[in-house]
């Protein structure tokens, strides 16, 4: 849990160490720590990854991560409401690589930068995400 708390905080924007980070270093930041989370199985950082690259981290979009950590995280953990939300999200981002594939990878660019700066500030660490442990978690 700690290691998904970080990530939180530092996606969140909190300077822990209140030095001169910027958005992008807390970013980095933040997807490292929930990296570790999400690979000792925990669920919601999991999704969070999903969600970070789908909108793009630190201003690129890779849907091929965030495809594969929301497939991870619609798994069956047993907290229906987020594997839900991950497959949902799943489809929207296996929907977004057909059009890449048709408008190529400028349009993609483009898309993420815009979306970004629009949904990134509130889509992770919400209580749908962060307030629930994931059964079997080893966090």
């Amino acid at each position: 849990t700690a290691q998904y708390n970080l990530g939180c905080l530092y996606y969140e924007g909190k300077n822990l160490a209140n030095d001169d980070r910027g958005p992008t270093e807390n970013e980095a930041l933040a997807v490292k720590w929930f990296t570790k989370a999400a690979e000792k199985g925990r669920a919601s950082a999991q999704l969070n990854l999903g969600i970070i690259f789908k909108n793009g981290a630190n201003g690129v979009r890779d849907l091929g991560k965030s495809a594969q950590w929301l497939a991870m995280a619609a798994a069956p953990k047993g907290d229906r409401d987020l594997e839900r939300a991950a497959q949902t999200l799943l489809e929207q981002v296996r929907a977004l690589q057909k059009d890449d594939q048709k408008g190529g990878v400028v349009a993609a660019r483009a898309r993420a930068t815009n979306s970004a700066t629009s949904a990134t500030s509130n889509t992770t660490c919400n209580p749908l995400v962060g307030a629930q442990g994931e059964a079997g978690s080893s966090l």
